[in-house]
């Protein structure tokens, strides 16, 4: 697999301050200000740039069973980090429906991928090869949900 120099370390680059953002809000949690929920953003931001790093070097392939986990962790992403938000604002509190609205979408991802994820690595691996290279249609509906 020859990898892109420039995307691995821009890649490296996203998880570095990720890192460093999600420690910065952890250790800066106050009553006043909650920022765990912000610390808990970036550091799930850090994971997905961390997939992205396993995918680019192509070790998803030796791999499989780390294919299509960043959907419903990446999902995860928006609804915590605007939680964090409101908390660290205090922004008026949201319709508590409307927070389980945006929760719901990693929740049906990852229910829509059990079967997958319950495959063998054998089948996981015949999926990665046959889209390779190109975009899966499943992949497209879940980043658009």
């Amino acid at each position: 697999m020859d990898s892109n120099p420039p995307l691995l370390i821009v890649i490296l680059f996203g998880i570095f301050q990720s890192i460093l953002l999600s420690l910065y809000f952890y250790k800066n949690d106050t009553f006043r200000n909650p920022t765990k929920l912000l610390s808990l953003a970036f550091l799930i931001l850090g994971f997905i740039f961390i997939f992205g790093l396993i995918f680019s070097l192509g070790l998803n392939l030796q791999y499989p069973h780390l294919s299509r986990i960043g959907l419903p962790i990446g999902a995860l992403i928006a609804p915590i980090f605007a939680a964090g938000v409101e908390a660290y604002y205090g922004y008026p509190r949201e319709n508590r429906y409307w927070k389980y609205i945006s929760f719901s979408a990693p929740i049906l991802i990852a229910i829509y991928l059990f079967p997958y994820y319950t495959s063998s690595a054998d089948e996981k691996y015949s999926n990665l090869i046959s889209h390779y290279g190109r975009l899966d249609t499943d992949c497209i509906l879940m980043n658009l949900v």
